[in-house]
């Protein structure tokens, strides 16, 4: 979610991000990291030297600059659409909204059954991604069932908690990393972004290439 927003918002594209988890300094320490090609470990530590210092200095005054809106720690889906709506509001401009993750978002359903607490939180993004006219982008965890099967590479049946998330996306793109469960595979850095449902195009899987020390995804060279 940070790669694509990092990206938009150098082309010129407005962005937010809404963290459930990370606070406003964590996320603004991955987006220096993956910017500067700074190890993260490094700037959480402090063990950076002179040269890497200069980088860094140079890079969060442009990072800085780039048209990103944050929203940390935010958990009730009332509050969180509330104030897109007021920021869309303010900012015209805004394009793309990633929300980091669906799991730990709440929202009031009868009964507080969480499969109707996902789907009313998936539809209500789906709206407003149309009326507000934004890409939304809704980060979500699988369930368990992928670590049970040999083969470990993730199907649109394991979202969890809802088949909701399926249901309203126009497009819904799975990670994978042989690096994670097989410690010996050929190519270390090689993940797959398998576009699984595309509702205006092909589906299929594109490889990227993903820079654990800097934790950031790019085109696969």
């Amino acid at each position: 979610g940070l790669t694509i927003i990092l990206n938009a918002s150098q082309a010129g594209h407005e962005c937010a991000l809404v963290s459930a988890e990370a606070t406003n300094g964590q996320v603004g320490r991955r987006l220096l990291s993956m910017a500067s090609g700074v190890p993260l470990v490094k700037l959480r530590s402090g063990t950076i030297d002179a040269g890497e210092m200069r980088v860094v200095s140079n890079m969060s005054e442009k990072i800085a600059r780039l048209p990103i809106h944050t929203m940390d720690l935010f958990h009730a889906w009332d509050k969180i659409k509330a104030e897109l709506e007021l920021l869309k509001m303010r900012r015209p401009q805004l394009a793309l909204i990633v929300i980091d993750y669906l799991g730990l978002l709440s929202a009031p359903v009868p009964r507080g059954e969480r499969y109707l607490e996902i789907g009313r939180i998936s539809s209500e993004a789906k709206i407003l991604a149309n009326t507000q006219k934004l890409c939304v982008m809704l980060l979500c965890q699988l369930n368990r069932e992928v670590e049970n099967r040999k083969d470990r590479k993730p199907q649109l049946s394991d979202l969890r908690d809802s088949g909701c998330v399926e249901q309203d996306a126009d497009v819904v793109a799975l990670l994978y990393r042989d690096s994670y469960y097989n410690p010996q595979a050929e190519f270390q850095a090689l993940a797959e972004c398998n576009i699984a449902k595309n509702r205006d195009g092909p589906t299929g899987v594109v490889k990227l290439s993903f820079q654990a020390e800097c934790v950031r995804f790019r085109d696969w060279d």
